[in-house]
Formats: structure tokens, sequence, C-alpha cells
């Protein structure tokens, strides 16, 4: 479902009716059922009643995969993490740490998590450098798809893929938020030669 809407989240338990469950599923549309990912304890510290995921942006060319940028998206009150469903996102350095303040989709900034409280600049994401290296891997799986944007989700084994969009949205940091007011397209430029 497009920007997480439609997604539920069931707990299973002796009293769930699954023959009506299926349909009622059926019937809205919902052919996909995934076992919930089990994201990392420290993911978790940002949110835990949905799966924070990176946006992690590769770009292949010439026969060599390279890591662009990873934007950390978090969920505020519901089951995804997703912008467009009411969760916010920020910034995350070449090594892993949060370097801006979280933006949802009304403009509201946030330096700590709404429910969570925990503060997000200086976050580290755990396994940083295992995800960019999965990532990697996978920008090679399909060659033709060049720019790719990876959902990530850091579960306590490690790395794991959501899923890949080719089409991955514009992630830009609002430039009150930053002191260089630069854009994206000087680091994108280095490795994609836009201009």
């Amino acid at each position: 479902m497009k920007g997480g809407h439609g997604v539920e989240k069931f707990v299973y338990n002796n009293k769930l009716d699954c023959k009506q469950l299926y349909h009622t599923l059926l019937s809205n549309g919902q052919l996909l059922i995934e076992q919930c990912i089990s994201q990392h304890p420290e993911m978790n510290k940002l949110y835990d009643k949905s799966v924070n995921t990176m946006r992690m942006f590769t770009f292949y060319k010439n026969g060599e995969a390279f890591f662009l940028q990873a934007v950390l998206k978090i969920g505020n009150g519901g089951v995804v993490d997703n912008f467009s469903s009411g969760g916010m996102y920020t910034y995350v350095s070449n090594d892993g740490y949060v370097y801006i303040d979280a933006i949802d989709r009304n403009d509201n900034i946030y330096s700590v998590h709404p429910i969570s409280n925990q503060k997000f600049v200086g976050f580290k994401v755990p396994m940083f450098k295992e995800a960019v290296d999965l990532v990697k891997e996978c920008a090679k799986i399909v060659p033709e798809v060049a720019y790719v944007g990876w959902d990530v989700a850091i579960s306590k084994d490690g790395p794991i893929i959501v899923e890949g969009n080719c089409f991955p949205g514009v992630y830009q940091a609002k430039p009150s938020l930053i002191d260089k007011k630069e854009g994206l397209i000087p680091k994108y430029n280095k490795i994609m030669k836009i201009f």
C-alpha cells in the first residue's frame, strides 16, 4: 500500500477468528500478510509501535554500487513510519549518527520524539555499516535500475531489506535545520555526474 496506507497490525491469539479475518482482509483488498519484523532494541528506543526504517539510496554505475544517503523514518502514533501516514524523518551521517532534528509532513520539527522522548540528534543507528554493505550488494542485483531507495529495518540480528523503491521520493533537509544551506545535488553529483 502506498505510503503505508491500509497497513494494519494484528496480534494472533486464540480468540481471533482467522476465517473472519481472512474475509475481512480480502474484502479490503489487503492481499499480503507478513510476519512482523522484530526491530533492534536501540531502534525501539525511538518509537516501538512501528518498525523505524532507513530509506537508503544507492546508485549503480560502471559495474560499481555507490551508497549516497540515508534517511531515518520514525513512526509517530501509528504502526507505520511513513511520512505520508503521520511519521517523520531525519538524516543519518555516513558513520550512522542522526545529525538534524526530525520533521513531519506538517513541517513540525522535533528535537525529541513526542511519544518516546528520545532525542534525535546524536542517536546512533546500530549496525549502520552492515546496512550500507547490504544495500550496495542489493544494488548489483538489477543493474538496469541504477537509482534505488531501499527501505532497511535493523533487527537484533542485523539489517533486513523491507523493499526497494525505483521512485524513492525526494527527501530534502529543511534549510532551517542545517548550517550548510545546501541540498543533496552537490553530494549526488560527485557520483552521478548530473551536471
